[in-house]
């Protein structure tokens, strides 16, 4: 057997399988873009308290109508369509939500490394 008729035997991927993993990128970014934004909130303090997650209700709005937006284009046939997706199942969501909360929680810790090595104020001398 050649190579090239290993090659050939490779099946390739189906349009169905490719629409769903058009869709696990896209929502995987999108998400990734959403826990980012938290983060950023504030630059070096760490989010973890109430306000940060849930002080800036604009912040909220905006989330809100992304989901909603994120939903039709994965689930909405005629986005389907437009946009060559298919739909997740719950399994991919939890997937995707648990990646996007591991790097946030690393980038959380990248906040209090940097913190830890920002050199102190010196006290002032009168």
């Amino acid at each position: 057997m050649r190579a090239s008729d290993e090659v050939a035997s490779v099946p390739l991927p189906s349009p169905f399988t490719r629409s769903r993993t058009v869709s696990h990128a896209v929502n995987a970014l999108v998400m990734g873009e959403i826990f980012y934004l938290f983060n950023c909130r504030h630059i070096m303090a760490p989010l973890i308290s109430w306000s940060g997650f849930f002080g800036n209700r604009y912040v909220l709005i905006a989330i809100g109508v992304l989901i909603v937006i994120q939903m039709l284009f994965t689930y909405n046939r005629v986005m389907q369509g437009l946009f060559g997706t298919a739909a997740i199942d719950l399994a991919a969501w939890a997937r995707i939500s648990a990646v996007e909360a591991i790097l946030f929680i690393l980038v959380e810790i990248e906040k209090y490394a940097i913190r830890g090595n920002r050199p102190r104020a010196l006290p002032e001398v009168i």
